[in-house]
């Protein structure tokens, strides 16, 4: 079932953008750049486009935000049984731009159970040139990798996943307290695992990009004064900002 836009938020690093729902399901992301082919296009077509999605596998509500003056998501599920928070980036290095143009192209998922207990299902089923080219993808033992196109994409989860037919799925209990990173990387080997520390490193690193941006990132505004929002992309020495978010 398609979402309204108004039902997504997003998150960049500056070389590309990623839509991410309310649901929890990352249903726009184009690698390595933003005019590249996407992997995950189910905004155009929620049948084969493809999509990386956590959420609750009992019914639930939701609500997102972004953490204050970050391009940096949040979405908080409800559930009879508990709360589960998902929080999504993009990693911006503190860098020049010689530097910047040569990051890596990643995202990470930040899975915690704030209060109870919560069933958590991870589905993931990129599909590469708009879903026009075969995606196959192999098992590893912390993850797997999905191959199109010429192009590979690794989701290292900690755990192997269940595949059948290019399609990736995991269902896992969580209590209150307890918590999994998940992290996207273009064009890597192989999964090796969520690595915890890299992982809060490169959100705190993230975090104070964008709270630094009265250096860094010029701040755009509108008549009156009032700020636009936040640079999530960056092309041919222009920066695109997001539309009044924060």
């Amino acid at each position: 079932m398609y979402k309204k836009i108004s039902d997504y938020g997003i998150i960049g690093n500056l070389h590309s953008i990623a839509l991410v729902g309310l649901d929890g399901s990352i249903d726009w992301l184009c690698l390595p750049h933003i005019d590249s082919p996407s992997v995950f296009g189910a905004l155009l077509d929620d049948g084969k486009g493809g999509y990386c999605s956590v959420s609750p596998v009992d019914e639930w509500d939701s609500t997102s935000e972004y953490r204050p003056g970050t391009n940096i998501l949040m979405i908080m599920f409800r559930t009879r049984t508990g709360i589960m928070r998902i929080t999504d980036f993009m990693p911006v290095c503190s860098c020049g731009i010689e530097v910047l143009e040569k990051q890596n192209h990643e995202l990470y998922r930040f899975v915690e159970v704030l209060k109870g207990r919560v069933n958590a299902r991870l589905v993931f089923e990129p599909r590469f040139n708009y879903a026009r080219a075969e995606t196959v993808l192999e098992g590893h033992d912390l993850g797997v990798i999905a191959k199109g196109n010429g192009e590979s994409l690794v989701l290292s989860s900690g755990h192997k996943l269940n595949i059948s037919e290019n399609r990736a799925e995991a269902e896992w209990q969580m209590s209150e307290g307890e918590s999994k990173w998940l992290h996207l990387a273009y064009e890597e080997e192989k999964p090796a695992g969520p690595d915890k520390e890299k992982a809060e490193r490169s959100l705190l690193r993230t975090f104070r990009r964008y709270r630094s941006r009265g250096h860094n990132f010029p701040a755009r505004r509108g008549r009156r004064g009032k700020e636009l929002g936040l640079p999530v992309y960056m092309g041919e020495g222009r920066l695109f900002y997001t539309a009044g978010a924060f």
